[in-house]
């Protein structure tokens, strides 16, 4: 059997992934460690920064609705479907995974559903992460403020301490993949969309 070798464009995306899943092993040993590090670093701004920051709400605004908007007006109107599909795996991929690994969470935070009650993978850093392969592709010129915008809604998360380090890094991963496998399939199978 021939070696199969993965296109250029992809090699990158797959070496980014690889350093992640590695960063995730690292960081199930330092959960507790970091966290006690951020807890000596709060103050009442980045309370507040980080408290407005990690709205789902404004996550998925910016992120998700604006680029939608963005993508109808710049005629790149194909690139929507993969976006919105994206979004949506990502949220029933972590939903899943917060049942099956059912960890929990550093502190106690009330939720109204019992899914959220659970802390891996973060479900806030996988919808900021999904788009990121998309909108890299879409908006080249934008690409460090999505990916800024992205990175802080992460670490929103921990700053907050509503969950660990591996659960942060597992939703970047989770996220980011399936904004990669959107980008895959609507080039190799969806292409005739316009």
């Amino acid at each position: 059997m021939g070696k199969y070798n993965l296109p250029e464009k992809y090699q990158r995306k797959r070496n980014i992934i690889i350093g992640g899943i590695i960063l995730l092993i690292i960081s199930i040993f330092l959960d507790k460690i970091t966290l006690n590090l951020i807890s000596s670093i709060r103050n009442n701004i980045l309370d507040y920064f980080f408290s407005i920051l990690t709205s789902s709400l404004l996550i998925t605004s910016i992120l998700i609705i604006i680029p939608t908007l963005y993508l109808w007006y710049e005629r790149k109107r194909s690139w929507i479907l993969p976006l919105g599909v994206s979004y949506i795996a990502t949220i029933i991929v972590c939903i899943i995974l917060k049942l099956i690994v059912a960890r929990e969470r550093p502190t106690d935070v009330i939720f109204i559903t019992d899914y959220l009650l659970y802390s891996f993978p973060s479900l806030h850093a996988a919808i900021a992460f999904c788009p990121i392969p998309i909108l890299n592709k879409t908006f080249k010129d934008l690409k460090w403020f999505w990916l800024t915008f992205a990175l802080l809604a992460a670490l929103s998360r921990l700053y907050l301490q509503v969950h660990f380090p591996s659960d942060v890094i597992a939703g970047i991963l989770i996220g980011y993949t399936i904004g990669i496998v959107a980008i895959i399939v609507k080039e190799k199978y969806l292409y005739f969309l316009k």
